[in-house]
């Protein structure tokens, strides 16, 4: 027996050594004998939880993707010393992402509550658990074929939770190997242990349970890599793009081909004037609506597709007035990624009203900013005849005004529109169709890179508002809406400029039906406390927004007593208990949080007390939430240059309630099959009866009790079923809203993604063989190559789909051919010599992924059960 030592490569960067006789033993005993990963630039810090946890692994697997991208490409990658941050990998890695959209994939991902849905469970075995990891493995995959990122940052939060908890609480797992146990994601690899052995979750995660949790999260990441391809798993990531995304909500009924014309030229206008500069837009998103139909949502990446569709939009229909803007609403709400920029335009009201509850979830759930572009100020569709035409612009201008006011009063379907701008944070634009075009900057503005808040308030009286700018911002704008009002805007080195000034010592104003918009002049001095001063009447908005490096990301958590352990909530906050928020912000070794506030529209502000984590976000903790809307503020001190003050705030509206609503699954929609949801209700005030309220953005059909009793203080649960049509395709995502309204009106949600996924037949990786290898690699590496030579198949399977190369800087040809029954890949790969080491990964069309290395120099073979 040849017991030599035989060196390959599995998994990168992994290494493993076997010798033969320890393969010819059987494959259930080598699936303790995972080599150790290869150290990457980012260590794991000393105390873990699932968060740590999880970042430390997106972090280590996305510096794998970078640094082998730029070695393919031939770019420098290059990283500072000592534990990577996530803004340290942004900037190494690309030039268009943004550090605060790489740290929104993280929160998505690691803060996904359907994370956390075993632990409650005093025991699963060993198969459930493994049943759950790879059910939701395929789900990630087939989201992310579907390109519906949002769905597979979900689903992928769950899976990880699921299997840092085998390592992390597992009894059945011998954690003194050091080495992550492969069968968890694999399901064509034996399993060794008891399937009916039981997983018993422990309230703490073990120094060596998470070292190991950490390494099987990375491989777990590199298997989905592998399967989506590197542009994808940036994309996932967020790291292949900016944050800015374009997405256009357009009423296309008769009466609206002007509006239509007017989004033609502004979208070529954005697109020309950003092409290959930090501010273009990385994904373009499109929703139709007429009367009945909406739809469908058309989203891209490439400018020029999304220019071809707006181009194809065509004015007609809508005999009646009302439109289905809502509905469509709720379609870009559920289809776009969270804090996206939305733009609505219509010159009808709302027919379908009673999605406004829902539409109002989605904004707090998503934190997407939503802005209304209505140009038609008289709130019922005509002709206007000759005389009308010829009106002057200050009659209209006078007409104008009198008929919003008449509006106002009298027409609740248009009062929705601004009521959903003002929880959303954004702006109700209210325009002649003659003047829309004047508006192409307050899109413009939205569009750009690293927009921050720095200020903003909602009113009905007279008031002064102070707020801190600081020397990081750039590009300022100052929003106010509104009629008949006045104001002043005041800097910190006391230079005023009022209403009346078109152009100043601050700025330019501009005024575009009931928006005025004043662009501060760059050379202006920022540092200090500004303050806007307004004289108003009626309801109004301030806005301050600029462009910013530092900005903050939130989240209401339900913190565990007596551990650091804490549940993220996919509803509002209790109205009768202290609440938490878990704060991150951008440049944390560049600042330092010491304020954290709920300012409420009206009110005293509530100050939340800090603790500082050791991920460098904080946990900020109120008494009481605040009655009514209120926002999120952050303040606090830049530590380089002059340890200037700096301050932000959430654009979002958010409220708390004394209602309270669950709902859990850990299951996937399968076509045809209905899948039952328990939900939980609870009220901590008035008893009575509760109206229930569940709606999907794909229709699929729903059962649940419209109405449930309550007594005061009480709780009760039930069931919502759901069914997706048979033949749904799998990676299909629905958004699925369960409102409850209580006695008075108040009201909470809870909010679930769920994914269709059909039962997976296939579960084996491709097979490769190197057939063989020519190298003569002597001197200058410069001045020779090398060849490998492999055959790749997936016998009966589902076929391969892509073969591409995951290290190496060489290049790929392959030839497909015929043999037994079965296609066989022929792969020859070619590099420099310089260039030793080559991975080959090749996915077949259900998601497995087999890979196949070799390294020059060092004699290696290939084993399917190591993939």
């Amino acid at each position: 027996m040849n017991h030599s030592l035989k060196i390959f490569t599995c998994t990168f960067p992994a290494f493993l050594h076997l010798s033969l006789s320890e393969i010819t033993m059987g494959t259930g005993h080598i699936l303790w004998l995972f080599a150790l990963f290869s150290t990457l630039r980012g260590t794991l810090a000393t105390s873990h939880t699932h968060l740590q946890m999880t970042e430390n692994a997106i972090i280590q697997a996305t510096t794998a993707t970078c640094r082998s991208r730029a070695l393919r490409t031939g770019k420098a990658f290059v990283l500072p010393p000592g534990p990577v941050s996530a803004e340290a990998l942004v900037k190494a890695c690309t030039s268009s992402a943004s550090a605060i959209s790489f740290r929104m994939a993280i929160n998505e991902i690691s803060l996904t509550k359907g994370s956390t849905r075993l632990d409650d469970r005093q025991s699963v075995t060993f198969a459930q658990w493994r049943k759950l990891i790879t059910d939701n493995i395929a789900a990630v995959k087939s989201s992310i074929q579907k390109k519906n990122f949002e769905a597979a940052r979900e689903k992928l939060g769950e899976v990880l939770h699921a299997l840092q908890n085998v390592y992390g609480h597992g009894d059945p797992i011998e954690l003194e190997s050091k080495l992550p146990y492969s069968t968890l994601i694999r399901l064509a690899v034996p399993i060794k242990n008891d399937l009916t052995s039981w997983v018993r979750p422990t309230p703490t995660i073990s120094k060596e349970g998470q070292e190991i949790a950490t390494k099987a999260s990375v491989d777990l990441l590199q298997d989905i890599r592998a399967a989506a391809g590197d542009a994808d798993f940036l994309r996932l990531m967020r790291m292949s793009q900016t944050s800015i995304a374009m997405c256009f909500v357009i009423d296309t009924t008769g009466s609206m081909s002007d509006d239509i014309s007017f989004v033609r030229q502004t979208t070529a206008t954005i697109i020309d004037s950003k092409r290959g500069t930090p501010d273009e837009p990385s994904d373009y998103y499109l929703v139709p609506f007429n009367d009945p139909a909406f739809g469908p949502f058309f989203k891209t990446t490439v400018a020029g597709e999304f220019q071809t569709r707006i181009n194809s939009l065509t004015a007609d229909g809508g005999g009646d007035e009302p439109e289905m803007s809502l509905s469509a609403l709720q379609l870009a709400l559920t289809s776009t990624p969270p804090h996206s920029e939305i733009f609505l335009f219509t010159d009808a009201s709302a027919k379908d009203i009673s999605l406004k509850s829902t539409d109002l979830v989605l904004i707090e759930k998503t934190k997407s900013t939503v802005n209304f572009m209505l140009t038609n100020p008289l709130g019922v569709r005509r002709r206007r005849n000759a005389d009308e035409q010829l009106r002057s612009d200050e009659q209209e201008h006078e007409h104008e005004h009198y008929e919003r006011e008449r509006r106002s009063l009298s027409n609740p379907s248009y009062r929705v529109y601004e009521e959903l701008a003002h929880a959303s944070g954004g702006l109700a634009i209210e325009v002649t169709k003659t003047t829309l075009p004047r508006a192409t900057s307050i899109i413009t503005d939205a569009s750009s890179s690293a927009k921050v808040t720095v200020f903003q308030a909602v009113r009905d009286r007279s008031e002064q508002f102070p707020f801190h700018m600081d020397t990081t911002l750039s590009h300022l704008a100052i929003y106010i809406t509104g009629g008949h009002i006045t104001f002043t805007i005041t800097s910190a080195m006391g230079v005023s400029q009022t209403s009346t000034q078109t152009t100043g010592a601050l700025g330019t104003i501009n005024k575009v039906g009931n928006v005025y918009t004043m662009h501060i002049n760059a050379d202006v001095k920022k540092k200090g406390l500004w303050v806007i001063k307004v004289q108003a009447s009626q309801s109004y908005t301030v806005k301050v927004v600029g462009q910013s490096p530092i900005d903050f990301l939130y989240n209401f958590v339900e913190v565990n007593e007596g551990s650091d352990s804490f549940v993220v909530l996919d509803s509002r906050p209790s109205a009768s208990a202290k609440a938490t928020l878990l704060v991150a912000i951008t440049m944390p070794d560049s600042v330092k949080v010491t304020e954290v506030a709920m300012v409420p529209e009206h009110g005293n502000i509530v100050l939340a007390s800090l603790k500082k984590t050791e991920m460098e976000s904080y946990l900020a903790t109120v008494s009481r939430v605040p009655e009514g809307s209120f926002a999120v503020q952050l303040k606090g001190t830049i530590l380089k240059g002059s340890f200037e003050m700096f301050q932000r705030q959430s654009s979002t509206q958010l409220r708390a309630s004394g209602v309270t609503v669950t709902a859990e699954t850990t299951a996937n929609l399968k076509p045809g099959v209905p899948l039952n949801i328990p939900f939980t209700v609870a009220t901590a005030r008035l008893g009575g009866r509760f109206i229930v309220r569940a709606r999907n953005d794909r229709n699929f059909r729903l059962s649940f009790p419209s109405k449930l009793t309550l007594s005061a203080g009480g709780h009760t649960e039930s069931t919502l079923t759901i069914v997706a049509p048979a033949g749904t395709p799998s990676g299909t995502d629905v958004t699925l809203t369960i409102e409850v309204q209580g006695p008075g009106g108040d009201i909470n949600y809870a909010v679930l993604r769920l994914t269709v996924l059909a039962e997976v037949t296939d579960n084996s990786p491709p097979d490769c063989q190197v057939t063989s290898v020519d190298a003569e690699c002597f001197g200058d590496c410069n001045l020779s190559t090398w060849k490998l030579f492999a055959e790749l198949t997936d016998g009966k399977g589902s076929g391969i789909k892509t073969i591409t190369v995951q290290q190496g800087t060489g290049t790929l040809a392959t030839t497909v051919t015929r043999q037994g029954g079965v296609d066989v890949t022929q792969a020859t790969y070619s590099a420099s010599c310089c260039s030793e080491k080559v991975e080959l990964a090749a996915v077949d069309a259900a998601g497995n992924v087999g890979t196949c290395s070799w390294a020059i120099k060092k004699e290696s073979f290939w084993h399917p059960y190591c993939s």
